[in-house]
This record gives structure tokens, sequence and C-alpha cells, in this order.
């Protein structure tokens, strides 16, 4: 029984259904959605050269800069690292929103 959980760990862990480009698409739709749901949202973009295989799935790179929208007070340009899991869920996308400080 032990052995059969241990297989099963290391399929989940290799995780052979989800690919490369169904991992970026994953990404992209997940940065798109919460562009057109947050209004005031950073400037968003994804690295699309820092799509990286790791165990139980993917993570890349997705960068915000703020400071185009409010050059005073916005949060430089910063980095996220996103995830997508081997159950296709992406976790860690950046939600950055400008406020304007008086």
């Amino acid at each position: 029984m032990k052995y059969l959980l241990i297989a099963g760990l290391l399929i989940l862990a290799w995780c052979p259904w989800l690919t490369r480009n169904e991992a970026a698409n994953l990404v992209g739709k997940e940065v798109t959605r919460i562009k057109t749901q947050y209004q005031n949202l950073c400037k968003t973009w994804i690295e699309q050269n820092s799509l990286t295989k790791v165990p139980f799935g993917y993570t890349q790179k997705v960068w915000y800069d703020c400071t185009e929208n409010d050059p005073d007070y916005g949060i430089t340009r910063s980095t996220n690292i996103v995830f997508v899991s081997f159950a296709e869920n992406v976790w860690n996308v950046p939600k950055k929103i400008v406020t304007r400080n008086p």
C-alpha cells in the first residue's frame, strides 16, 4: 500500500498531463482575467522565457510596475513567481492596485 502511495506522489510530482504550453496559457488567461477584473491595476506583464518545470507543476515570473500609474507613490518594478499546479490552478498572480496617497 505504501508503495502505491509513493508511486502516486511521484506521478503527481511529475504531472505529465500538464504541458509547457498549457501552463503558459493558464498563466496568460489568469493575468488577463485579473487585468479585466480590477480597475487601477498596476502594469503587469509575463516574462515569457521564465517558465520552469518544477515538482507538482510549473513556475513563471510575472512582473508589475505601479510607477507608470502613480509616479510618486507607486511600487517600482517588482516580480512574483506564479505557480501552476498539477490540478491546473494558478497561484500567486500579483494583484497590485494603484492607490493614490494625498
